[in-house]
């Protein structure tokens, strides 16, 4: 059995892919929700549905019985993965090892002798696998070394950012790590360069463009606003979905009520997924500061604006992304009357690997 895990409805989007390429009586569905709602009408052979644990906090807990708290209801949630009973013919695929729950997933079917595959998780995962740990600071060596204790998790090997720690498995957990572009990393995992398979839409408009919001701080909505009015003046139409994050909230109601002042802008207010909506509109272009969806979006044949040089509140990301849009051939924007000026990244980098079928009948 081929088994997905996911978190999230863009994880689940890229498994609808996956499984019918695979055939979806061959695969089921692990779900730990963040912010999805589960379809229980999807036609995977199994579906299986788990509470998150208390995510690993960042910063170290301040008091003993809060641990212990946390312990206590994690290893609950922990016996409820018993259920899957997986066998060393499976094989598990996942987007995140960050998840305390995911972990132990992971965990059991590393243990039991079946394959285990990261797939990319967006911009995050090329920064995650390719960003060196910085040494651990001591307070930390206690928690860690109990973490591994108290879960059973001797391959644990969190990375550290500063004073702050991010959940990680050794390496040798995994068989390989999926990516859809071809990339390098620097852990000590196999790189499989997967295809996608989209469906690409030719004859786009290269006038009409689509703009993704991202939260970013505390200026996120003078940038918001920023990237409207430049590309509203760029584009022949221009389309506004905001970040699921920001859906519902104030800042949805003040963007949408700023995009009413233009004639040429369109707020989209429903809450799919753009890589699912996106066919609705004919849009060529799709620019956000520096959102994932739009390397997703490429594989549709929608060419990717990547914003984020424009500003320098957001320098501090900037190296990170820049290494990324390297590899992508992309070529970053240093004015605003460059987002009208053509294809700015090498769209044959898109759907050149190996199908999901060929990698899994890899010995």
């Amino acid at each position: 059995m081929i088994y997905f895990l996911v978190n999230n409805d863009f994880h689940l989007y890229d498994v609808k892919l996956l499984a019918s390429e695979i055939g979806y009586d061959k695969c089921a569905l692990i779900s730990v929700p963040y912010r999805m709602e589960v379809p229980h009408d999807l036609p995977f052979a199994m579906q299986y549905t788990f509470e998150r644990c208390q995510v690993l906090e960042r910063q170290a807990p301040s008091r003993l019985s809060k641990l212990i708290d946390i312990h206590r209801d994690n290893l609950r949630k922990r016996r409820q993965l018993d259920a899957l009973r997986p066998t060393r013919n499976d094989t598990l695929f996942v987007f995140t090892e960050c998840e305390l729950m995911n972990m132990f997933c992971i965990d059991m079917f590393y243990s039991r002798g079946c394959r285990v595959y990261l797939i990319e998780d967006g911009i995050a995962s090329y920064i995650y696998y390719n960003s060196p740990s910085t040494s651990i600071p001591k307070r930390w060596y206690v928690l860690k070394y109990l973490y591994m204790a108290l879960y059973g998790l001797r391959g644990f090997n969190p990375y550290f950012a500063g004073n702050e720690m991010y959940a990680m498995l050794s390496d040798k957990y995994y068989t390989g790590s999926c990516f859809f572009t071809s990339i390098s990393i620097i852990r000590n995992i196999k790189v499989e360069y997967l295809r996608k398979r989209e469906i690409k839409m030719s004859g786009r408009d290269m006038e009409c463009c689509i703009f993704l919001t991202q939260p970013v701080g505390p200026n996120s909505f003078e940038i918001d606003v920023q990237c409207i009015s430049n590309l509203a003046e760029k584009f022949k139409l221009l389309y506004v979905k905001c970040h699921p994050r920001e859906e519902d909230t104030e800042t949805s109601a003040q963007l949408k009520e700023y995009c009413s002042h233009y004639n040429n802008v369109q707020f989209i207010s429903t809450k799919e997924i753009v890589e699912e909506i996106i066919d609705k509109y004919d849009v060529g272009c799709a620019a956000a500061l520096y959102s994932s969806t739009l390397i997703k979006l490429a594989y549709k044949g929608v060419v990717p604006l990547f914003l984020f040089s424009l500003f320098n509140e957001l320098n501090f990301i900037k190296s990170n992304i820049v290494d990324f849009c390297n590899v992508l051939g992309y070529k970053e924007l240093s004015e605003w009357d460059e987002v009208t000026s053509g294809k700015r990244v090498d769209m044959a980098k898109f759907n050149n690997g190996k199908s999901i079928i060929n990698l899994l009948n890899q010995s």
